[in-house]
């Protein structure tokens, strides 16, 4: 499963390194609220927890499709392939359900809380990076 963010700046999605499988364990990585760098366009930009969305990884999907089939006909050859069909079926039912986890990630919303002072802090600091001396804003 890859975390993506669209970017306001170029419109293009990115994906972010931080790996969970929930909104609430991301929270607990990154907090609230978090700055991200695009990929694409190297815009610096806030985003929320809900900003972001998962989208299926097709890798655990192919491997278990061709583990699962090869021990299906691998176990054609063995006097109750029946049992191998059913260990092969399995594994292919596995991975699917693997690929799949982004639906969880996706249905649950976080509230969005805002704090005004350390929103003031969080904007000063983007200034002073980009070497904006004048803060009286």
């Amino acid at each position: 499963m890859a975390l993506v963010i669209h970017c306001h700046a170029c419109q293009k999605n990115f994906t972010i390194p931080e790996k969970a499988k929930t909104r609430i364990d991301l929270e607990q990585i990154t907090g609230e609220y978090f700055r991200k760098v695009c990929t694409n366009c190297a815009a610096e930009t806030e985003y929320h927890i809900n900003d972001v969305t998962a989208e299926s990884d097709k890798t655990p999907m192919l491997i278990s499709s061709i583990i699962g089939l090869v021990v299906m006909f691998g176990g054609l050859f063995f006097p109750r392939p029946f049992i191998a069909i059913g260990i092969g079926g399995a594994i292919m039912s596995a991975g699917w359900i693997a690929g799949n986890a982004p639906d969880g990630f996706n249905q649950y919303r976080a509230p969005r809380s805002r704090d005004i002072e350390r929103d003031r802090k969080i904007r000063e600091e983007m200034k002073f990076r980009k070497g904006d001396t004048n803060f009286n804003t």
